[in-house]
């Protein structure tokens, strides 16, 4: 009879005892960021160019 109520107030114990989870760990990646490309305009001898240029890398 002892052991079981040992066991019953260890069980009641343990059920009471509040868990926390553990947080996820906070990851620092490295954002990949798309190239940042517009249009460039030139006219030359009265025909107009366009293309594109790249800002990021100055390509």
């Amino acid at each position: 009879m002892k052991k079981y109520l040992i066991m019953l107030l260890s069980a009641i114990c343990l059920c009471m005892t509040p868990v926390y989870a553990l947080e996820s760990p906070v990851q620092k990646s490295a954002q990949m960021y798309r190239d940042a490309i517009v249009w460039k305009y030139k006219n030359i001898n009265g025909r107009l160019y366009k293309r594109q240029y790249n800002v990021t890398t100055g390509k």
